[in-house]
């Protein structure tokens, strides 16, 4: 006969049920429900269960991934694992694994791009791409490369914080109203080109018919998915619907992470 599950220490359990309130409290914000909260964390419904309940103890890369996917700090729920987290970021360390830690090939005529790190892993300097993407009706689709426009530097804290490898980081300005409210003209924004599969919800950059683009992408229940912009208001932005096999034959190239500049 197995041994019962010993209970988490109180201090620890504690992390977890204020998880589990800010997980009851944002879902429907959100439009999640478990399975696409697992989905989203790349772990399986099961575990999500037993961190929500208390039944396993949260850790530094599990409390990262909650608080990216819910739009939280980790602090909102364990500031012990967020003090741990910031000190991993401070010597260099990362909260993902050596899975998630391996380089990512280039997409297609995508040419690699070198990203300087400050030999103290405090900074990275990060490509920024001016006129690739348009967020309105879209750009002519030549080498990413081709539109870099200077570097920024990005704090490796958010990198890490974010599960970004300096390697495969960019800043990419949008142009085109498409996206507002969410995304405005001139925005720059932080987009990991690693990106090994599409999650429902999130905003990617890809490149469709010659065209480069950045759209939200939402998964429907028929395994197809609607490729929307968040601006409602313009006629001239209407919803696309492809199919599971056509989704995976877009070039994405980036899934965006994090608003870092606007100009007001």
């Amino acid at each position: 006969m197995s041994k019962a599950k010993r209970p988490l220490p109180p201090e620890e359990r504690a992390d977890n049920d204020r998880l589990k309130a800010i997980w009851n409290s944002k879902k429907a914000e959100l439009r999640l429900n478990q399975e696409l909260l697992a989905d989203a964390m790349d772990i399986g419904q099961s575990a999500v269960s037993h961190y929500l309940n208390g039944y396993n103890r949260l850790n530094a890369r599990a409390a990262a991934r909650f608080a990216e996917v819910l739009k939280v700090k980790v602090s909102d729920f364990s500031p012990s694992l967020a003090l741990e987290i910031e000190r991993m970021a401070q010597t260099g360390l990362s909260v993902v694994d050596d899975e998630d830690r391996r380089p990512t090939p280039p997409p297609e005529n995508h040419t690699q791009l070198g990203v300087t790190v400050a030999p103290d892993w405090t900074t990275a300097q990060v490509p920024i791409m001016d006129q690739a993407f348009s967020a309105g009706q879209g750009a002519a689709a030549e080498k990413l490369e081709d539109f870099v426009d200077g570097f920024k530097d990005i704090s490796h804290s958010d990198l890490t914080a974010l599960n970004i490898q300096p390697s495969n980081a960019r800043i990419i300005k949008i142009r085109g109203d498409s996206m507002w409210s969410t995304l405005w003209d001139g925005d720059e924004v932080l987009a990991d080109t690693y990106v090994p599969r599409l999650i429902s919800g999130k905003i990617y950059a890809f490149e469709f018919d010659g065209e480069l683009k950045v759209k939200r992408f939402t998964k429907k229940m028929d395994g197809s998915w609607l490729i929307s912009s968040d601006n409602k208001d313009d006629p001239a932005y209407t919803d696309e619907v492809v199919s599971a096999h056509n989704a995976q034959q877009l070039r994405v190239i980036a899934e965006v992470k994090k608003l870092v500049s606007r100009n007001l």
